[in-house]
């Protein structure tokens, strides 16, 4: 099975993530393909997970990000797609919008009602609403981000 891994701020908790859940005898075989801006991220991979269990595909920016994603879904390579944080999950369903792909979103943070004041606050909340709810999977990893 392939799986692609798309994370635009890979720091933190979901470089933690990566390591334990990506890291275990679980995914032995596996193909996973993370895009991701680098920022040290291939010395991290490196270090800390079975070598070559993930293939990173370096990324610069929202721009290419998504068009490098798109590209990726395209291919038909890919039928489950993991997507790390908010921005990640935001982009990959821009990008797996008209595909057959799964998209499993996991939230690594929370919203704060101090994001959503205003106008253009609550608008941006009715955005997230809409575009999160036709996410396949979101996956919380706090309780925190459960309740949130």
């Amino acid at each position: 099975m392939s799986i692609l891994l798309t994370a635009f701020y890979p720091v933190g908790g979901i470089r933690t993530y990566i390591r334990y859940i990506y890291g275990s005898t679980s995914f032995e075989g596996e193909k996973l393909t993370l895009l991701a801006p680098d920022e040290g991220l291939k010395i991290f991979l490196d270090e800390h997970l079975p070598k070559q269990r993930i293939e990173l595909i370096k990324v610069n920016g929202k721009f290419d990000f998504v068009i490098t994603l798109i590209k990726l879904i395209v291919s038909g390579e890919y039928r489950i797609v993991h997507s790390h944080g908010f921005s990640a999950g935001f982009f990959t369903y821009l990008a797996t919008k008209f595909s057959s792909c799964i998209h499993i979103m996991t939230a690594h943070d929370v919203f704060t009602k101090r994001q959503f004041l205003g106008f253009k606050g609550k608008l941006k909340l009715k955005l997230i609403n809409y575009i999160f709810s036709r996410i396949n999977y979101i996956h919380t990893v706090t309780a925190d981000a459960n309740q949130n």
